[in-house]
């Protein structure tokens, strides 16, 4: 029993201490992550990641306030992608918390809009999709 306890107890400090991969460590790390999120989207199409990737970076404690603010909108982007609504809040906070930096204060405000905006029509019984008719030619063979 005291083995078992003793291998714990020299485990659980190791193990807290092993840098994960993908994750901001310090403040430079912070873009790299954004790249590999970005990467995630537009390449991959892989939502999920990008969006785990985007939340790592908006909670890292060494990010950079402009890098934290990116992420959140860029996360923002990725939950309004994935139909979650999860994006509303994510651009609350870039608007509530991140006044100083106005670029992204004024994308995340405005993604707010179009989201309300968007909301209310739907509230109203009305859809804001609008429809489409495909039409394929017929190819010679």
């Amino acid at each position: 029993m005291q083995t078992r306890l003793l291998l714990v107890l020299v485990a659980i400090p190791g193990y807290l201490f092993v840098p994960t991969s993908g994750v901001a460590q310090t403040w430079e790390d912070a873009p790299k992550v954004l790249e590999q999120a970005a990467h995630a989207i537009m390449v991959e199409g892989d939502l999920a990641r990008a969006a785990k990737l985007y939340l790592q970076v908006a909670i890292s404690p060494s990010a950079s306030r402009h890098d934290v603010a990116r992420a959140l909108v860029a996360l923002g982007d990725t939950y309004d992608l994935q139909g979650s609504s999860e994006a509303i809040p994510t651009y609350q906070r870039v608007v509530s918390e991140f006044s100083d930096q106005p670029e992204l204060f004024l994308v995340a405000n405005a993604r707010l809009n179009t989201l309300a905006a968007a909301t209310s029509s739907d509230a109203g019984g009305k859809s804001t999709d609008p429809e489409y008719e495909l039409l394929l030619q017929e190819v010679p063979q």
